[in-house]
């Protein structure tokens, strides 16, 4: 005779699929590390969900430009960036550089962004913030480092903005 499953139960039977899809990309190097394993896991589902997240507000800005846009193209390719760096982990097993390279192109895509759309009002510039926190959270070893490109990255793009001024909307 078959047991019934409980509204606790299919609940787990669901998060083991999901749990499977995410552990798919995390190499056994690291998912043998309690904390590596954490990171890896906390590493793939939000770049995931991040990159589903920043491809509709890229959908929705394409609907509201009105001739096609280079760096509304430019940004697209960037967060389709964001979201193979999961398969890039799968394949390389480095934490570290992938985890740096998800913060670079993060930094990149939000000040382009912040350039291209909107200024200081753009939707993008909130995610400055979070580039810098995703940098420290990932790299809490190399806090100077971190530190040292958002600061370079922001006074380029102040420098830039400076140099050809701001793009009129």
């Amino acid at each position: 005779m078959r047991a019934q499953m409980t509204g606790l139960d299919s609940g787990r039977a669901g998060g083991s699929l999901t749990r499977e899809v995410i552990g798919w990309f995390i190499p056994a190097t690291l998912a043998h590390s309690r904390t590596n394993g954490g990171l890896a896991r906390i590493f793939v589902e939000t770049h995931l969900l991040g990159a589903a997240a920043g491809l509709l507000m890229i959908g929705r800005l394409a609907l509201l430009v009105p001739r096609f846009d280079f760096a509304l193209l430019a940004l697209a390719a960037m967060i389709l960036g964001l979201g193979s760096l999961p398969f890039r982990l799968r394949r390389t097993a480095d934490m570290a550089l992938v985890t740096l390279l998800s913060f670079q192109l993060l930094l990149l895509v939000s000040l382009v962004g912040t350039f291209e759309f909107g200024g200081f009002a753009s939707p993008f510039l909130s995610w400055l913030p979070v580039s810098l926190l995703s940098g420290l959270f990932y790299q809490s070893r190399r806090v100077g480092l971190i530190v040292g490109l958002f600061a370079g990255s922001v006074a380029l793009f102040f420098a830039i903005l400076l140099w050809r001024g701001q793009p009129e909307l």
